[in-house]
């Protein structure tokens, strides 16, 4: 996860979209590909620091890029359901109500069922720390270095600030929005240069995490959403094509050569957005019919995102104890976690997820729109 997990991340389509949803069902499919992108990732990452082997000789380090490319559907997204919502304050209230929905209610729920497992002295000993707790359970960004309670998480805050970001957009006037948004844009954009020039401007916590480069993927979902809707661009599968292309060649630069290192913002940002944005395209003019299962794990993506990474530590670590490794061997241990962790996530997406979402949609988001 989007998120990333994240990579990035990211979240099931708004309900609107859904409503919407045979016209880009190849969204829906990335979404999931996105999420095993992340899911491999963390795999390679775990497995190198607990068993000192590579899955697959490293070949999925360029999995964070599932992390950059939620992070543009998130801002495809919501301007794509939201953006006639903008300069129109009382939709504010259900606009913050669906975010608060979609993202929070599983997020917390994962979070404290993981916290005891810190708390009684395994895992990093910081997660215990009050402020570590409090900043995980408000999304609020962690000091340097420190991971909320669920590992993903950050990813998240990440989410939240565009939301608020958004949700300004839709309180005040356009005229103010964009002084505003201009503001923010031009600033994250010079940070994000000073960055690839390896100028640190300041090490405040909070300015740093407001203009992170990272926001720019937000900002980057947002245009290919204005692009899609107000043009008809008829060569998205070069666009896909395009971005596939983009993201192997730096992923073979960055973890392969490493002749030197791309920004993930140029690496896998940009690439991201020209999938979103061909993906987007092409399904508005000839909607695909890819097969269901895909359609599910885009559906089941958020949770897979968020259960992923216990899963996989906690396999680990039970495979390294019980000695299964010296059984069925390392290629298959990591076939098997990788098919129990997307499982699991596709579990709790059906039986957890889904239901607390319908129930949450229910109780606060029609009521927020009924009041307004």
């Amino acid at each position: 996860m989007t998120t990333l997990n994240t990579l990035q991340p990211s979240q099931n389509l708004d309900s609107n979209l859904k409503s919407k949803h045979n016209k880009l069902p190849l969204i829906q499919v990335f979404r999931g590909i996105a999420a095993l992108l992340v899911v491999a990732y963390h795999l390679t990452i775990r497995s190198a620091e607990l068993l000192q082997q590579d899955l697959l000789f490293g070949i999925f380090k360029f999995g964070y890029a599932g992390v950059d490319f939620f992070f543009v559907l998130s801002g495809f997204i919501i301007y794509y359901v939201h953006k006639q919502d903008i300069g129109k304050p009382k939709k504010f209230k259900e606009f913050i109500s669906k975010r608060m929905v979609r993202i929070y209610p599983i997020y917390l729920l994962i979070t404290l069922l993981i916290l005891p497992v810190y708390l009684v002295g395994y895992g990093s000993e910081y997660k215990t720390d009050i402020w570590v707790i409090v900043k995980s359970l408000l999304l609020l960004p962690q000091d340097e270095g420190i991971y909320p309670v669920l590992n993903v998480g950050w990813t998240l805050s990440f989410e939240a600030l565009f939301y608020v970001m958004f949700g300004a957009a839709i309180l005040l006037k356009p005229k103010i929005t964009s002084i505003i948004f201009g503001v923010w844009v031009l600033i994250v954009s010079g940070m994000f240069i000073c960055e690839l020039q390896g100028i640190e401007l300041t090490n405040n916590i909070l300015i740093n995490f407001i203009f992170n480069s990272h926001n720019l993927e937000f900002i980057f979902g947002c245009i290919v959403a204005y692009l899609v809707t107000a043009k008809n661009i008829s060569y998205g599968r070069y666009l896909m094509l395009a971005g596939g292309a983009w993201i192997l060649v730096s992923s073979v630069n960055n973890y392969v050569y490493g002749e030197f290192y791309v920004h993930p913002v140029i690496a896998y940002g940009i690439p991201s957005t020209l999938i979103v944005l061909g993906a987007s395209a092409y399904d508005r003019i000839k909607p695909s019919n890819p097969p269901e299962f895909l359609m599910y794990l885009g559906d089941a993506s958020y949770s897979i995102y968020l259960t992923h990474f216990v899963i996989i530590t906690a396999m680990l670590i039970g495979f390294l104890k019980l000695a299964i490794l010296d059984f069925i061997g390392y290629q298959v241990a990591m076939a098997v976690i990788i098919l129990a962790t997307v499982a699991i996530g596709c579990l709790v997406y059906t039986y957890i997820e889904k239901p607390m979402l319908n129930y949450c949609r229910r109780k606060f988001v029609l009521k927020a729109r009924t009041t307004t």
